[in-house]
């Protein structure tokens, strides 16, 4: 009996508070995996829309310098009606050193200078300094240089009054291949466009941006997130070895996904977004910001994956933390609820079931009646059964030792009667209302008896005995 209403009462006990806890473990687990998903989310987003300010800072920052240049070059050329080589040359020094990042810076306008070297095949004033690689900058004379001008279609776009920004291509310098970007700035006087300046950036800095990995710390997601700089359909720079300067279509994180398609129609269309793609059986998660560079004109896009296992990982030990705490409290409250069941009801109800069986065995007369009351210090509804019990424990006891006693009496009677003598009574009274019934009954006989017979068969049978043996002289004394 124990093992049954125990295990009966553990199992409803597991089953509802496994519910409850599964319910509630649903409930925290889709609440924090929302959060850490939004968290997530504002990591990637935020990592995107910063680097992005970097990079733009970066480059309006040479733009600026350049439209700085442009002026002053606009204002000697007013003034002199020529470029002296004297004021341009520190210039474009200037202009060439103003950056580590700067590979090579030009200036070309629709006039004349004191210094052949500077003359342009077309009679144009041209000069171009390199960056020799000692923290300083060569100048080249304008022969050496004037291809670059005539071939280069975005010196071409500022001729036309456009500030502009070419798409990455790799370029020689000093004998070393750099992957760089050409920015242009036109140079006007009265509205009217007489000059640019150009240079090439070193995307090596962009690569050092997105790259840095100084302020973020050991454990952070973006310790494990792809990087990708995308200009025009190509990944500019990124962080991943081997990816720099590719196109999209050609890196295979990317190109694998099939959602490449949808990335592409976002990353054309300048779309600031967050989602997931699937790659090689692997998701990730990926953001993009887009960025326009205000002085060029040209839309800039910052692509951040990181992969979901990793970015998601947080929630991942967060859900095992629930699902393990959740079922170490199953285990315990089962436990203490099944102790505390067995201590507080079952061992109770066994007590009752023991005494109950004694008091039948008593009343089926299948022992003697000794049976110990049970513990009614408890308020609760076993206790008030127990006391009950104990009550009619106490009754049934009173009146089995009253019929006993009335029992042995008549017994005694009967046999008092058997000697002869028909005056003794039954005298005890018992409790059962039959057995009642019966002494009256049995008491009433008697009365008739001796009032018929005598109160003494010994006597009757005496004279008897005397009148069998034609004695006729003795009679019953007590008649």
């Amino acid at each position: 009996m124990r093992k049954h209403i125990s295990l009966k009462v553990a199992v409803v006990v597991v089953v509802v508070t496994f519910i409850v806890i599964l319910i509630l473990s649903i409930i925290a687990a889709i609440s924090t995996s929302n959060t850490m998903n939004k968290s997530v989310r504002q990591t990637l987003t935020l990592a995107s829309e910063g680097m992005s300010t970097v990079l733009d800072g970066k480059i309006s920052q040479a733009g600026t310098s350049m439209s700085v240049t442009a002026s002053k070059v606009s204002e000697v050329i007013a003034h002199f009606g020529m470029l002296p080589s004297a004021l341009v040359t520190p210039e474009v020094r200037s202009l060439n050193n103003s950056s580590d990042s700067v590979l090579s810076s030009l200036i070309y306008a629709d006039t004349t200078t004191d210094n052949p070297n500077y003359v342009a095949p077309n009679g144009h004033t041209l000069l171009r300094a390199i960056n020799n690689g000692r923290g300083d900058s060569t100048l080249l004379y304008a022969k050496h240089a004037y291809d670059e001008v005539s071939s280069s279609p975005i010196i071409k776009s500022a001729l036309e009054g456009k500030i502009s920004i070419g798409p990455p291509t790799v370029k020689t310098v000093n004998g070393k291949e750099y992957n760089t970007v050409q920015l242009a700035v036109p140079i006007t006087q009265n509205g009217k466009v007489i000059g640019v300046i150009a240079q090439f950036l070193d995307l090596n800095f962009m690569q050092k941006i997105i790259s840095d990995m100084t302020d973020i710390r050991e454990g952070d997601i973006m310790r494990s997130a792809s990087r990708y700089l995308v200009y025009d359909g190509v990944a500019v720079v990124s962080n991943v070895t081997g990816e720099s300067n590719k196109p999209i279509g050609d890196i295979k994180m990317l190109a694998d996904s099939k959602d490449f398609d949808a990335l592409q129609t976002h990353l054309a269309n300048g779309d600031d977004f967050y989602g997931k793609i699937t790659s090689d059986g692997r998701s990730f998660l990926v953001a993009n910001n887009n960025f326009k560079l205000s002085k060029f004109g040209a839309s800039l896009n910052m692509l951040v994956l990181v992969p979901s296992d990793i970015a998601l990982k947080p929630v991942t030990i967060l859900i095992w933390t629930i699902v393990i705490t959740a079922i170490i409290a199953i285990i315990i409250i089962v436990v203490f609820f099944y102790f505390y069941i067995d201590k507080a009801f079952i061992k109770r109800v066994r007590n009752i079931q023991a005494t109950l069986i004694d008091t039948f065995a008593v009343i089926n007369h299948e022992k003697a009646i000794n049976i110990p009351k049970l513990d009614t210090r408890s308020k609760d509804e076993l206790g008030v059964i127990s006391n009950v019990i104990n009550i009619a424990m106490d009754k049934t006891k009173t009146s089995l030792s009253k019929d006993s006693e009335a029992v042995s009496e008549a017994l005694n009677v009967a046999k008092t009667i058997e000697e002869g003598n028909l005056s003794v009574r039954i005298l005890k009274l018992p409790s059962n209302p039959q057995l009642i019934e019966l002494r009256d009954v049995l008491n009433n006989m008697l009365d008739v008896l001796e009032l018929k017979i005598g109160s003494n068969m010994n006597e009757i049978e005496r004279v008897f005995d005397s009148y069998l043996k034609l004695d006729f002289s003795t009679s019953v004394l007590d008649s």
